[in-house]
């Protein structure tokens, strides 16, 4: 304590806190940046003072598995220039203003973005993890210890906020940095907190929306800071980028450099190959080293394989912890050296505790040299497709649900006698030992799971003179029986390796999506339509995922689908593509076996989709509804008519329209690799506002039932309405400097660009600010129009009893335009001009990379319009 003091850096306590060796240091709170530069101190003469006593200190986030992890929490309170503290109101609920309300909501609403600046190493993740004393979502709550935000009610002078999101690790700077600008931004925007959460955080933090969660990783953490417009708002692009920049170069040196747990955890097999493939087949097959490869890495990608040509030399020292014996055409009752050199590997390898899996030949071996033995069997060659009975369930088979296993064979010889020791698990009428295992060490197969049917046909026609002609009928015909081999498609083990690359890169992803998408569009015919609905939803949920919107999926699930979507996109694959009828076969066999191994999680997905077109959906009448009720204070009969009349106007809407809006997306999207004209962008303006009219027009019916039903009192009542809503038009430029009010153009229209495009560049943004003084103020003559229609509509519902109300009111609807008036016109059709101008220059130059996004972008809005016409009603049911 004197040591802090004499630094400047008082403590207001030091105790122990969550394991041993922790200590919890409460500073004394101090104005402005000399918080965090006293903090900064501390934590670095901390580390002397102990240095100098034979200890040594940390600040990392979690420094052993075994304990919670150590935070930095941050509290801070406001003054105003009387010294008062406007966090602090008597009459608020747990004192907070609504200031402190406000602020409340900032930290909850950006926290999520703005993360990797308050956790900012590989190492603050693992302390943001369930169970570990730490929020993995933004809540808040009034003095309570498991939110992440958590109000503190202390009275006029201490009301303040505590953030308890980030570890010891924090750079003071950047954490209050942070947690400031999140609070000043929702104070800003006059944010709302909801409701606080009273109970235990930690339990509830699942159920909170997508938004909410925090990256679980720095890497996302980083991507989500990158796109955050708050961040470049509050800190400038310069240091948003750089700042990026330097923590994903601090993922990209995590992410090659191998630790501890993976050594520990990884599996390393040997495979000693006792044979190679005829050299005529090596380009269409690869080696039995590719195969097995293919084989065990399909089923785990993280396995560490080494392979050894046991025919020139074993292995000198037993580094692995299983190897594998391949086949051989050599039989293990020859007395060849290598065999014998191999035998005694063996035996140290079972010495050692090792593990040994024999594959035809191997098989073989490991019962012919401990005490068994192996003869030719007595029906000779075995080709083709033999099944097996399970005979005896074995611990590391797991949750069994077949009795047997049908596997490609290719030998002469098999095993007919038994070590003492050993179980027959497997066996067939042919070979009645096609599989044992020797105590807890020894596994052995007689057929091959490595093997594919072209390759054993290749060896059936190699050696048909040999086999003879009705065993080589057989074989091939017993080629059409589905084997177990390996339970995944042939090589697709190589593209979950490819695929484990390439999701930490985003622009690949995205440029993958694009090529997945392009593909799917030109694989036609009924018999890839499931393959097509496969591929959509592979995509959308990969979107999602990337986008943060969905992300109730595991990295793992991420992974086998980009990996299935690489497999889709190669045209040389298994099978290649340009075969006529037959080049998708195989993709779509993947995605079969993709689809099955997560029908889980994609179901989970799929119920996630169909909530967000449902809420869309829903988003667009209730927009609606509301628009009529804050004009009239319906009764319960007028709102059920008034939801029929929208609901039946929805329905035509998405009848009618949105397949065309579908088709315009779809079309825009697939042009736009090639560049996309202004003559079209100027089309799209206009057929945009055709369906606009359109739409009006077919309203008209609903919106006279409505004013007819209209009473004396809601008719009286509605001038003052309209003229609060004409008043609300106005304000936004009502004694609004000139330049503010460009600038706020300026502002939406990036605003709206970018949610298709992502970030504009800065040059991007100076053209629009440049463009933005040619913007004219509308909205004051808009609501002056507004005035003058409503003047006559006002009027007219007078006579909305009368028989001609229906032919008078279509006449004033169809001349609104004369009620303009000159400026107005003038104002609107130029500043109109000057939207289409500025986004045809802005389209036509986007980078590649906003060139991709807006065409996902377009084709995400095609899908959603497809989704939203198929659940429309028919139009005799509507």
């Amino acid at each position: 304590m004197d040591y802090a003091l004499a630094l400047d850096c008082d403590l207001e306590g030091l105790h122990c806190e969550t394991g041993p060796g922790v200590w919890e240091g409460a500073l004394k709170s101090k104005l402005g940046v000399e918080a965090a530069d006293r903090a900064n101190l501390f934590k670095t003469f901390t580390k002397v003072y102990l240095q100098k006593r034979g200890l040594m200190g940390t600040f990392m986030a979690k420094w052993s598995m075994d304990y919670p992890g150590q935070s930095g929490h941050f509290h801070f309170s406001v003054q105003d220039k009387q010294g008062n503290n406007p966090f602090y109101d008597s009459h608020g609920e747990a004192g907070m203003s609504a200031l402190q309300c406000h602020a409340v909501a900032g930290l909850k609403k950006y926290l999520p973005e703005l993360l990797a600046l308050i956790a900012p190493t590989i190492n603050s993740y693992t302390r943001l993890v369930k169970g570990a004393w730490a929020p993995t979502a933004a809540t808040w709550g009034v003095e309570n210890r498991t939110s992440a935000v958590r109000v503190i009610p202390a009275g006029p002078k201490a009301q303040r906020i505590e953030c308890r999101v980030g570890g010891a690790d924090g750079n003071p700077y950047l954490v209050a940095s942070a947690v400031l600008a999140a609070a000043l931004q929702g104070i800003e925007e006059k944010l709302e907190p909801g409701e606080p959460v009273t109970g235990n955080a930690y339990e509830m933090q699942d159920s909170l929306p997508a938004a909410a969660q925090f990256p679980s990783n720095l890497r996302t953490a980083a991507e989500n800071l990158a796109a955050s417009k708050i961040a470049v708002d509050h800190f400038g692009e310069v240091f948003v980028e750089h700042f990026v920049m330097s923590r994903l170069w601090e993922c990209a040196e995590y992410d090659r450099n191998i630790n501890s747990w993976q050594l520990d955890l990884n599996v390393r097999i040997g495979i000693l190959l006792t044979d190679h493939v005829r050299t005529q087949f090596v380009a269409q097959h690869g080696d039995y080293g590719d195969m097995f490869t293919q084989l065990l890495k399909a089923q785990d990608p993280d396995l560490d394989l080494v392979i050894y040509d046991v025919q020139v030399a074993c292995p000198e020292e037993i580094t692995c912890d299983a190897y594998l014996i391949t086949g051989s055409k050599d039989s293990v009752y020859d007395n060849l050296p290598w065999i014998n050199e191999l035998v005694a590997f063996l035996r140290r390898v079972l010495a050692a505790d090792k593990k040994v899996i024999g594959i035809c030949f191997g098989h073989q071996l490991m019962a012919h040299f401990f005490g068994g033995r192996v003869a030719p069997g007595p029906q000779g060659w075995a080709v083709g497709v033999h099944t097996s009975h399970i005979d005896k369930v074995e611990p590391w088979m797991g949750n069994l649900t077949r009795s047997e296993v049908s596997l490609l064979s290719s030998h002469k010889d098999q095993v007919v006698e038994l070590p003492e020791e050993a179980d027959v698990f497997l066996s067939n009428d042919f070979c009645p030992v096609a599989g044992f295992t020797l105590g807890s060490q020894v596994l052995s197969l007689q057929g091959h799971p490595e093997f594919v049917a072209a390759y054993a046909s290749d060896l059936m026609d190699m050696r048909a003179d040999i086999i003879g002609d009705a065993v080589y009928q057989a074989g091939k015909q017993s080629l059409e029986i589905p084997t177990q081999t390996g339970e995944a498609p042939t090589r697709f083990g190589q593209f979950r390796r490819r695929a484990e690359k390439l999701v930490s890169n985003p622009d690949r992803v995205q440029a993958l999506l694009s090529d997945a998408d392009r593909k799917q569009a030109n694989a036609g015919g009924e018999k890839f339509r499931e393959m097509r609905a496969q591929i959509g939803v592979a995509i959308a949920l990969i979107k999602a995922w990337v986008s943060g919107d969905y992300r109730q999926v595991s990295n793992k699930t991420i992974v086998i689908l980009v990996a299935a979507l690489l497999y889709f996109v190669m045209p040389l694959d298994v099978v290649p593509d340009f075969l006529f009828g037959l080049g998708l076969l195989d993709d779509a066999a993947v995605l079969v076996y993709v689809f099955s191994q997560l029908q889980t999680e994609i179901a989970a997905f799929q119920v996630w989709r169909q909530q967000q077109v449902d809420e869309q959906q829903s988003e667009e009448e209730r927009l609606v509804k509301w628009q009529m009720s804050d004009y009239l204070d319906l009764n319960s009969d007028q709102r059920k008519l008034l939801e029929t009349q929208i609901e039946g106007l929805m329905a035509w809407h998405r009848r009618e329209h949105l397949p065309e809006y579908a088709i315009l997306m779809e079309s825009l999207a697939t042009q736009w690799s090639d560049g996309v004209s202004e003559a079209q962008i100027q089309s799209l303006f206009e057929q945009m506002f055709i369906w606009g009219e359109d739409i009006q027009e077919q309203g008209m019916p609903a919106a006279i039932v409505m004013m007819q039903s209209l009473t004396d009192e809601q008719v009286a009542a509605l001038p003052e309405r309209l003229e609060k809503s004409n008043q609300e038009i106005a304000q936004d430029e009502l004694d609004v400097a000139l330049d503010q009010v460009q600038d706020a153009w300026a502002e939406d229209f990036a605003d709206g660009l970018e949610r298709f495009t992502g970030r504009l560049l800065k040059t991007q943004r100076e053209y629009l600010s440049r463009r933005a003084t040619a913007y004219q103020p509308e909205r004051v003559l808009w609501a002056e129009y507004r005035r003058r229609f409503q003047a006559d509509l006002m009027k007219l519902l007078m006579k909305r009893n009368e028989p001609e109300f229906d032919a008078e009111f279509r006449r004033l609807a169809a001349a609104r335009e004369s009620y303009y008036g000159e400026e107005f016109t003038r104002v609107s059709d130029e500043n109109i001009a000057l939207s289409r101008e500025v986004a045809s220059y802005v389209l036509s130059n986007l980078t590649e990379k906003q060139s991709g996004r807006l065409k996902d972008a377009l084709l995400d809005l095609a899908q959603d319009f497809q989704e939203l016409a198929a659940k429309a009603e028919p139009a005799d049911a509507a």
